[in-house]
C-alpha cells in the first residue's frame, strides 16, 4: 500500500466525522508523512498497521473529546519524528560537499586568476605613482644641484652663474609642487583602489557561495 492509497482509504473511513475534525486528522497524518520523507513511507505505513486502525483510534479519541495534543499517541512512534530531519541535514551536507568537489576545480582557478589580475593592476598603479614621486624628487635634486653650481660659477662668470641659479630655482619649485600634488593624489587614489579591490573580493566570495549552495 502506498501513501496515497493509505490516505484515500483513511479519508473514506473518516467521512462520517465533522468536516473540521476530519480535515485536522488528515492534515496531521499528511504532515507526518511529509516530515518522515518518502524513504520512510513504507516503515510508517507498517507502523500504523492500517487505515482502519488509525480511523478507529481517531474516532475513539474524538468520541472521548480527547485533547488535540493527545491525538493518535499510540500509533505515532516518536522515533520517526527526528529521523527525517537528521537525514535531511545529512543529505544537505553531502550535497554541499559534492558541490564543492565539483565546482572547486572550476571556480577556484577563476577566482585566483581574477585576484592575481586585480593585485597586479593595483601594484602597477602603485609603481606608477611611486615613479611620479621619484621623478619629482629627482627634479628637486637637479634644481638644488644647479643652484649650487650657479653659486660656484657666479664669481668667474656672473651671467652663467645667475642663469644656473635661476634654472635651479625653477626646477626646485616645480619639483616641490609636483611632489606635493603627486603625494596628495596618492592619498586619494590608493584608498579608492583598496576599496575597489575589497569589493571585488567580496563579490567573488559571494559568487562562490551561491554557486556552491
Amino acid at each position: 500500500m502506498s501513501r496515497i492509497e493509505f490516505m484515500n482509504e483513511l479519508a473514506a473511513l473518516l467521512a462520517d466525522l465533522p468536516t473540521d475534525d476530519r480535515n485536522d486528522a488528515l492534515a496531521y497524518y499528511n504532515d507526518y508523512f511529509d516530515a518522515a520523507g518518502a524513504e520512510n513511507e513504507g516503515a510508517i505505513i507498517s507502523e500504523l498497521v492500517s487505515p482502519a486502525k488509525v480511523a478507529k483510534t481517531i474516532k475513539s479519541e474524538l468520541g472521548g473529546t480527547i485533547k488535540e495534543d493527545q491525538e493518535s499517541s499510540d500509533v505515532l512512534p516518536e522515533k520517526y519524528e527526528e529521523m527525517p530531519k537528521d537525514k535531511n541535514n545529512l543529505l544537505k551536507i553531502i550535497l554541499i560537499i559534492a558541490g564543492v568537489c565539483i565546482l572547486a576545480p572550476i571556480i577556484l582557478p577563476i577566482i585566483f586568476a581574477v585576484f592575481i589580475t586585480v593585485v597586479s593592476l593595483l601594484f602597477a598603479v602603485f609603481m606608477f605613482f611611486v615613479s611620479l614621486v621619484i621623478a619629482a624628487v629627482a627634479v628637486i635634486i637637479c634644481g638644488i644641484s644647479l643652484i649650487v653650481a650657479g653659486i660656484l660659477m657666479i664669481i668667474p662668470e656672473i651671467a652663467a652663474g645667475l642663469v644656473c641659479i635661476g634654472v635651479g630655482l625653477l626646477l626646485t619649485a616645480a619639483g616641490l609642487v609636483a611632489t606635493r600634488y603627486t603625494v596628495k593624489l596618492c592619498t586619494v587614489v590608493f584608498p579608492g583602489l583598496v576599496r575597489f579591490t575589497v569589493d571585488i573580493c567580496r563579490r567573488l566570495v559571494g559568487m562562490t557561495r551561491k554557486a556552491v549552495a
